[in-house]
């Protein structure tokens, strides 16, 4: 998880969804913190019964689930450094204190919009959003291009993300549209894998942003051809323009191996009941209740300031396994 003191934390937002995060989280989580020095400081004090070990960076953009994927829970892939660099003070001496183990792949991707799961037929696969194809293209050296088309680029890419992940004896499907979407541009924004036969999606009924409806349209066609099982909550025009994305959560097993969903509630999806629980309403009560009958049990947390710089939960973290 990142902290970052620099995010105009005027009204002490980021650290109330911060907390919110934390507390949500089961109590013998392993929490590395990156941050200032001076923000991980004011975190320890407050959370000093938690198990968080901190680890000192001079500047961090908070998007740290964007900066790095972790794979088989033991290897952390980044960008190749020819690559623009995501968290430019990240060093690999800092992650080798996370993971001691850190891969550079030969393409550009930014974790949000990388997941790994499971088919319908118990196959193990990597998700890529199509973007990162896109933008491995876009920052290749103008040499490799040269004489090359578009397609010939993008099938040259692609073989090479597929040869990468082969080692691994990983199969890659890249999802959504051939096109850069400036509003749901993350498969963790629209996407939720829950097992091998179900997933959440993102379903858009407004007119405002084409290009969010072709992106939908285009991920829910691909995960029906593979066979899973689609769940949609709404997404409407005032949650794509204020960046409220609900699948943009965390799934975790908790100590009963029982699996669980943090998600995130924004402002007009709830109110105080009388014991000072909150009551659901909107789509976060869509989302709780298509949770309930599958019997997983949710935890809606409010989310207060990530979602106006266009993530979530899921987008300041980073399971490592």
């Amino acid at each position: 998880m990142s902290i970052d003191s620099e995010a105009k934390d005027k009204d002490n937002s980021f650290f109330k969804s911060h907390q919110n995060l934390i507390e949500a989280l089961p109590e013998k989580t392993k929490i590395y913190l990156l941050g200032q020095n001076k923000d991980l400081k004011k975190y320890l004090q407050e959370f000093s019964d938690r198990k968080i070990i901190p680890l000192e960076i001079a500047k961090i953009n908070f998007w740290i689930q964007d900066s790095f994927e972790v794979l088989n829970g033991e290897e952390i892939l980044i960008p190749a450094k020819r690559y623009p660099v995501f968290n430019p003070k990240l060093s690999f001496s800092i992650l080798e204190k996370i993971r001691p183990k850190i891969i550079e792949t030969p393409f550009y991707f930014e974790g949000g919009n990388m997941t790994i799961a499971r088919l319908p037929n118990n196959q193990v696969v990597v998700f890529l959003g199509f973007g990162s194809v896109l933008k491995t293209i876009k920052n290749m050296p103008e040499n490799l291009k040269e004489g090359k088309s578009k397609n010939e680029l993008i099938k040259i890419t692609k073989k090479e993300i597929e040869n990468f992940f082969k080692k691994y004896n990983l199969k890659v499907i890249f999802l959504g549209a051939k096109i850069e979407n400036k509003k749901i541009f993350h498969i963790d924004q629209a996407i939720l894998f829950l097992d091998k036969d179900k997933v959440f999606l993102a379903k858009y009924g407004g007119e405002k942003f084409s290009e969010v409806k072709e992106q939908l349209n285009s991920y829910k066609k691909q995960l029906l051809n593979l066979g899973y099982q689609i769940l949609e909550i709404p997404y409407t025009d005032n949650d794509i323009l204020e960046n409220k994305f609900s699948l943009n959560s965390i799934v975790f097993l908790n100590n009963k191996n029982q699996k669980e969903v943090i998600f995130p509630i924004f402002e007009g999806e709830y109110q105080k009941g009388k014991s000072g629980e909150n009551i659901l309403k909107g789509k976060a009560k869509i989302f709780q209740e298509e949770l309930e009958k599958l019997n997983i049990k949710s935890r809606p947390i409010i989310d207060k300031a990530f979602h106006k710089f266009n993530g979530s939960f899921h987008c300041v973290s980073n399971v490592l396994g």
